[in-house]
């Protein structure tokens, strides 16, 4: 039954992957004129990863990607700013990768709001050492503005270590900004050293009950402002024993203890942690209720344990 399910989905990928995204192009220009009747018509064409991925290194491929994000058709934009980062991530050159951030740094400046608020997103993840001090500028400006998925951007100036945009961050912590707004403030606040931003997460994460809903909407937020008083309250439930997390097997029903995903979150962030990660990012280890006691173990002989470098 379940290789016939399988067969099935695949069978229904087949059919509808566009044409769009399995095909090769002679340069993205080629592209760009081949999507352009549904892009005019409203249509989201799928990108030619695999394309775009194979040829990051071709010079003329950014300029290309230049004139899509100087179109007139909302979606022709679009499509250019999500192919600029693309290349940022597959160049191994990195005057093109420069130059391609470059093209998605300009879409902060597009006259469509929606188009900036998936900018940001795409901006978010970027490596910090891409952007310049102008770009970190322009950043700080749309604080100001109605950009959409504004949580997205103070976290991202917080990873950038921002300091001087601190007392604009933290007027996003007020009552009248929305709940998620006034968190992501908070995380931010905290990854730049504020110890009220500390004090205060570490207050409001004390009264909470760990289950799966903490672990995966409220913990990698702690994880991300690499404070260390903030990680001794995650090593602290490493020892709580309730089975209150839902399994990572879906054949699996019965609750397991938190500690196991809380120990995946802590990995890669704490030196010499003592379960190493695999090529996947998953604890490398057969046996999550022997790994889970030697890590209790090591983290009570290491109290004073340090944590990596940000990779983020």
């Amino acid at each position: 039954m379940k290789l016939k399910k399988c067969v099935l989905i695949l069978i229904s990928v087949l059919l509808f992957v566009s044409p769009a995204s399995a095909q090769s192009y002679e340069d993205f220009s080629a592209y760009l004129a081949a999507i352009r009747p549904q892009a005019a018509a409203g249509t989201i064409p799928a990108l030619p990863y695999g394309w775009l991925r194979t040829n990051a290194n071709d010079v003329s491929l950014v300029a290309d990607i230049q004139t899509g994000a100087e179109d007139t058709v909302q979606i022709i934009r679009r499509v250019a700013y999500q192919a600029a980062e693309v290349v940022v991530g597959a160049s191994s050159s990195s005057a093109i990768r420069q130059n391609a951030f470059s093209v998605l740094m300009s879409g902060l400046s597009d006259n469509d709001l929606a188009l900036q608020g998936i900018v940001l997103q795409l901006l978010a993840t970027q490596d910090g050492a891409l952007f310049s001090d102008e770009d970190l500028r322009v950043l700080i400006s749309k604080l100001d503005a109605g950009i959409p998925g504004k949580e997205a951007l103070l976290k991202l100036l917080g990873r950038l270590n921002a300091s001087e945009a601190t007392e604009e961050i933290r007027q996003f912590t007020t009552a009248g900004n929305k709940a998620t707004i006034r968190w992501a403030a908070y995380l931010a606040l905290a990854r730049l050293g504020d110890e009220e931003a500390i004090d205060r997460l570490i207050q409001k994460v004390n009264g909470l009950t760990v289950n799966s809903d903490v672990v995966y909407d409220i913990l990698p937020g702690l994880i991300y402002t690499r404070q260390k008083e903030v990680f001794d309250l995650l090593v602290k439930e490493l020892y709580n024993d309730e089975r209150n997390c839902e399994p990572a097997d879906p054949d699996q029903y019965r609750p397991i203890r938190c500690g196991y995903r809380i120990m995946e979150l802590l990995a890669p962030h704490v030196e010499g942690f003592p379960v190493a990660v695999s090529a996947s990012g998953d604890l490398d280890t057969r046996n999550y209720r022997q790994a889970l006691l030697g890590v209790r173990e090591w983290f009570a002989a290491n109290p004073n344990y340090q944590l990596t470098e940000p990779r983020d």
